[in-house]
């Protein structure tokens, strides 16, 4: 108040005094007793403040929100360099706030993308004021986070970039992928399993549509394995299942991708493909491999498998899709007297 004012050297109030329009303003005022003329006086100043706390309001209201979103979310100034982080970030990337502060935000580049990569990615946001995609983002150590990613530019009133806001939500990390793999393995054939296997279909997707390369998946299932199965048990079934996967295993490259999905069904995902020829190489090796006999509980068999194949991105880029296609090709292919392989056709 004015009259405790009097007895400080400066008093600091914030006070609420209507303009001339009747609305309410916010100042912060100071206030202090002066002598004038052998009397002592109050003078003071006020400085209107209603716009900075409305201001201040605001940025702590976006903190807010900000650290109560499940994505990770980053603020960057007009030059990319990181303002502000949230929570979430913090506990993905282990990334402490602290040591990001005007930091660029090429800290997260990861190798998997080249130059041109973000060169074009950072190109589409000045033009259409974001992005949407997937992309690998660095983590702190060292390792790299596959994430979908929205990156939004902001514009002050002249129309000129003010900031930018990343939105991503983790889809696997290299190192929990890689754990996860090791854990999924199918304990008969030391192959991955399904599990694992949907994993790495995600990660051929993603590769190839960096790349823009084409893959195959090769879907194979033996033949009349019930009956085999049935005739000399279990454990002469799983000694099957173990030539098969072996048999598979020596027409695939080392970039390839052979995993056991379930029973007697297997699944290869040849990557790099440059034409059909590569394909049915690999299909008539496999139908071949299996027509050599292979001994089980002292009796020599001959197995043979019937084979379906759906190409990525001619049949589909979804990977339930392209496994599906793949299955149905596997099943006509089975119509088709087994022992053979087939193509999906819509």
């Amino acid at each position: 108040s004015d009259r405790e004012a009097f007895y400080e050297a400066i008093h600091e109030h914030q006070e609420i005094i209507p303009d001339n329009k009747g609305a309410n303003r916010l100042f912060e005022t100071y206030k202090f007793p002066v002598e004038l003329k052998d009397q002592e006086v109050l003078c003071g100043i006020g400085i209107d403040i209603t716009q900075k706390v409305a201001l201040q309001e605001e940025i702590l209201l976006y903190k807010e929100i900000l650290n109560a979103t499940k994505s990770s979310v980053i603020v960057l100034d007009k030059q990319r360099k990181i303002l502000h982080v949230n929570k979430v970030f913090e506990q993905v990337t282990g990334f402490k706030k602290f040591e990001l502060l005007n930091t660029p935000i090429s800290i997260r580049n990861s190798n998997k993308h080249d130059e041109k990569f973000y060169d074009a990615l950072w190109k589409e946001v000045l033009s259409n004021g974001e992005w949407r995609g997937k992309l690998y983002a660095k983590n702190k150590d060292k390792t790299d986070t596959l994430e979908i990613t929205n990156i939004y530019a902001t514009y002050d009133s002249k129309n000129s970039v003010k900031n930018f806001f990343i939105l991503s939500q983790g889809i696997q990390r290299e190192k929990f992928v890689q754990n996860s793999i090791n854990q999924s393995l199918d304990p008969l054939t030391n192959l991955p399993n399904k599990i694992a296997f949907h994993q790495l279909l995600d990660q051929a997707i993603f590769k190839a549509q960096q790349h823009q390369d084409i893959f195959a998946l090769v879907y194979v299932n033996i033949d009349d394995f019930k009956l085999l199965n049935n005739s000399l048990g279990q454990e002469g079934g799983d000694e099957a299942l173990k030539e098969v996967a072996k048999k598979l295993s020596y027409h695939i490259r080392q970039n390839d991708t052979l995993a056991r999905l379930q029973g007697d069904e297997f699944c290869i995902i040849l990557e790099n493909i440059t034409a059909i020829k590569d394909i049915t190489i690999v299909c008539e090796r496999i139908l071949e491999e299996m027509t050599k006999p292979i001994k089980l509980k002292n009796i020599h068999e001959i197995l043979s498998v019937s084979i379906g194949v759906s190409i990525f991105p001619n049949h589909s880029n979804d990977a339930k899709k392209l496994l599906d296609f793949a299955h149905l090709a596997m099943y006509k292919a089975k119509r088709e007297g087994k022992n053979v392989y087939t193509i999906y056709k819509a």
